[in-house]
């Protein structure tokens, strides 16, 4: 919380970059038509918010109430609850980088943990205000840093971030590109820095001391976090769809089942001598066919979006005349967005060959549009394509 001159400044700073940062993340998402970047957004948006909150609180509590002691202030925590929505949504983004529907015990731990700081804090600013707001009856006994809900909040952030940094190693450790894990290893150490501060943080609530100010004025180092985020995701925004699992096959045919591309990428799992028996172009058949049984039989309308095996799973996505198809590991939310925007670029890139020319080796420049929407795929075609590439 700004409690100095010096500490407005800082937040003035910071609050100039993370509205730059914004207006670059709007122009990516409208250059690229990337829609899953607006859980970045609304991070950043929130971050901005909470900045501006916490400016407001300190120029009441200084300047319209004058308190002798502004760390006393009954209101001084509010701005918290804006960051906290902002760690809530970059969770849940992580939550969708790595299954299809949030983890129900991870979301349940945190849940009760925001639960407990959300309604110590309103009990702990309300109880015995009488709705005067006079200086003395907007002062409190004891500093924010004392209270309960202080504690409950640093283990909601303790936790919470301590998933995103999990997430991030995943991506890291799942990943055979040397780019890509390098861009994860990025995200895992700028969100393990913001654990430690974290843990610093929780680790006086529990003991009832400071340790001396070893990390000063934290929103610093929260903010070096967020500033690793916005260089990786306005420098690689297509980044935004990687996603911990590995990905065997990427499919794509028309409506009818007609194959169109498929992209060849290479199988780990896959021992020396084995091939696969199943080709791209019976799996487009095969998943058509299906398609239209299901319609017919249960008088549905639409297209197949997932077919989950026991240690594989098939996402379908369609748009326009054009359906996509990737067999992974496991599916999640971010894969399925990745694999719809696949579709919409190959369509707008190649429109015109597709309703003309089928032939694979028309659709050359398609390593370059598998390399942006799937940042963590391994085809033969793209080894050497660097990520964010464009389009040649």
């Amino acid at each position: 919380m700004a409690e100095t001159i010096g500490h407005v400044y800082l937040k003035l700073a910071q609050m100039v970059i993370v509205t730059f940062i914004v207006i670059i993340l709007l122009y990516r998402k409208r250059q690229h038509k990337i829609r899953a970047l607006n859980w970045l957004i609304a991070v950043f948006v929130l971050a901005d918010l909470q900045g501006l909150a916490e400016l407001l609180i300190y120029f009441y509590k200084v300047h319209v109430v004058k308190l002798d002691d502004p760390s006393l202030f009954r209101f001084n925590e509010f701005h918290s609850l804006i960051y906290a929505l902002a760690l809530l949504v970059l969770f849940f983004m992580t939550e969708y980088m790595r299954m299809l529907r949030p983890n129900h015990w991870r979301v349940g731990l945190v849940g009760i943990l925001w639960g407990g700081y959300f309604a110590l804090l309103l009990k702990d600013a309300f109880g015995g205000f009488n709705w005067e707001f006079t200086k003395e009856n907007l002062v409190m006994e004891t500093p924010p840093q004392t209270h309960s809900f202080d504690l409950w909040f640093n283990l909601f952030q303790l936790v919470l971030i301590g998933f995103v940094a999990e997430t991030f190693w995943k991506a890291y450790a799942t990943s055979h590109s040397k780019e890509n894990k390098r861009v994860s290893l990025w995200l895992f150490i700028s969100v393990f820095v913001f654990g430690l501060v974290a843990l610093e943080e929780t680790l006086e609530g529990f003991f009832g001391v400071l340790f001396g100010g070893t990390f000063g004025y934290k929103a610093i180092y929260y903010s070096l976090t967020f500033l690793v985020l916005a260089y990786v995701y306005v420098k690689y925004p297509y980044y935004v769809f990687n996603v911990p699992t590995y990905v065997y096959r990427i499919i794509l045919s028309t409506t009818n089942g007609v194959f169109i591309y498929g992209a060849e990428i290479d199988n780990p799992f896959v021992k020396e001598g084995e091939e696969e028996i199943v080709s791209d172009e019976l799996l487009a058949g095969a998943l058509s066919a299906m398609t239209q049984f299901m319609e017919e039989a249960a008088y549905g309308r639409g297209t197949i979006r997932l077919v989950e095996l026991e240690d594989r799973a098939l996402l379908v996505r369609k748009e326009g005349n054009l359906v996509g198809m990737v067999i992974a590991e496991k599916a999640t939310r971010m894969l399925h967005s990745a694999l719809g925007q696949f579709v919409r670029e190959f369509n707008e890139t190649f429109a015109e060959t597709i309703e003309t020319y089928w032939e694979a080796e028309a659709f050359v420049g398609s390593e370059y549009i598998i390399a942006r929407c799937f940042p963590f795929v391994e085809a033969k075609d793209i080894i050497r394509t660097r990520i964010g590439s464009k389009t040649k």
